[in-house]
């Protein structure tokens, strides 16, 4: 999630994020309105972080904030969960579910979030020979927590076909939003996978918040584009895209990851550019299966 910055420039970058949350930062020392367990120092992102343990019932993810002190990064950490959990639950089920249902599911994160466990990491910016930047602002802490909802009140409103999806889907190991400073290999070139069809979604925009809503909401219009293309020469354009519809209740979310970097000179000051990546799935068997019988073979060699 968080890659230690030792380039000068990195401070830009680092004092942007730092600043995303608006308004006057809180204090180092209010309550914590979430009981939990205590907040620990860490060297490095718990495991945690990407991969959230799976919990029978539950929904659990990873959520971070950033600043420049740890105490304003671990409240806003604290002060913005419900904010930032309704927005996760939204990301996370638009993609199977459509931006309606997966907002209704939403709401009914406010009451139900618990935290389960909580770190942060402190550290001081330096220079590409390992000394303190010596300017204002030349510290980063990002502040992680590891969060859990029960399925059960989320799906509570959607319509019973909704339901039993949103339920699968929520019991799937959650891909938390990674920041990266460079574009993962991944990214470039989705990977390949046995059994599996893989593809990336791209979306840019100024601010992650915004970034990460986009690329969310272009994935499920992607993914169906992508399969279909590759599946129309072979058995034509109606019969695949009738079994990429199918297939659809199987996608998986795998990785999800942004990178912000500033706008190059010339354009507007001061503007951030920010990318977002999301690396999907669809199993092979879900599409070939959803393939009227004699022509799986062609569909099975098109996905090859």
């Amino acid at each position: 999630m968080h890659c230690p910055m030792i380039l000068a420039a990195a401070l830009l970058i680092a004092t942007a994020l730092a600043a995303q949350d608006e308004g006057p930062a809180p204090p180092d020392a209010s309550p914590i309105p979430f009981d939990g367990p205590a907040w620990r120092e860490v060297e490095q992102a718990p495991e945690w972080v990407a991969s959230p343990p799976v919990r029978d019932g539950w929904h659990r993810f990873s959520m971070f904030r950033c600043s420049n002190r740890s105490g304003t990064a671990i409240q806003r950490a604290t002060d913005l969960a419900v904010a930032d959990a309704q927005r996760h639950v939204a990301q996370w089920l638009t993609p199977h579910l459509g931006r309606e249902f997966a907002v209704r599911a939403a709401s009914h994160v406010e009451g139900n979030l618990r935290v389960v466990e909580r770190a942060f990491h402190f550290e001081m910016l330096r220079d590409a020979n390992g000394k303190v930047l010596q300017v204002p602002g030349n510290s980063f802490a990002t502040a992680w927590g590891l969060w859990e909802l029960p399925v059960v009140d989320l799906v509570a409103d959607l319509p019973a076909a909704q339901r039993a999806l949103a339920r699968r889907v929520l019991a799937a190991p959650a891909a938390a939003w990674e920041r990266v400073d460079e574009q993962p290999d991944w990214a470039a070139s989705a990977p390949t996978r046995e059994g599996w069809c893989q593809g990336v979604v791209t979306a840019v925009a100024e601010h992650a918040n915004e970034v990460e809503d986009a690329a969310s909401d272009e994935a499920r219009g992607e993914v169906v584009a992508a399969l279909t293309a590759r599946l129309a020469p072979a058995i034509g354009r109606d019969a695949a895209a009738a079994a990429v519809e199918a297939a659809l209740d199987e996608l998986a979310i795998v990785r999800r990851a942004w990178r912000m970097t500033r706008v190059p000179e010339g354009r507007p000051p001061g503007r951030l550019e920010t990318t977002a990546w999301i690396l999907w799935g669809v199993p092979a068997r879900a599409l070939i299966t959803a393939v009227p019988e004699p022509q799986r073979e062609q569909a099975r060699r098109a996905l090859r």
